[in-house]
């Protein structure tokens, strides 16, 4: 069980993956600057985004942790594309 603290570190540690092929406008770069969200490019089997959490000691964990496999956001242009699915 993590304190609020140890919580609030967590989650402010977490980067988003952006996935090679998903073409992420200049506005999305810019709005995780402002907001201070950290990002990365990562080659995704599939979705176009996901998260990682980075390695932290201090909340016992001991090695990068990339969630790509579990959780991922597939964005589509439109609803007909994802009805077609």
């Amino acid at each position: 069980q993590y304190t609020d603290k140890e919580m609030e570190e967590l989650i402010s540690s977490i980067t988003i993956l952006i996935g090679y092929t998903r073409k992420a406008s200049e506005s999305y770069h810019r709005l995780f600057r402002q907001k201070e969200i950290k990002y990365k490019k990562k080659a995704l089997n599939y979705g176009d985004y996901s998260f990682m959490l980075p390695a932290n000691e201090k909340l016992s964990i001991p090695r990068d942790l990339y969630f790509d496999k579990q959780v991922v956001v597939e964005r589509k242009a439109s609803w007909k594309k994802s009805a077609a699915i």
